[in-house]
């Protein structure tokens, strides 16, 4: 689970960056 967070996590930020 913890790399899945850490995956949705980096989306995250690559979206509100974007």
């Amino acid at each position: 689970m913890g790399g899945f967070e850490m995956m949705i996590g980096l989306s995250n930020i690559f979206q509100v960056k974007a």
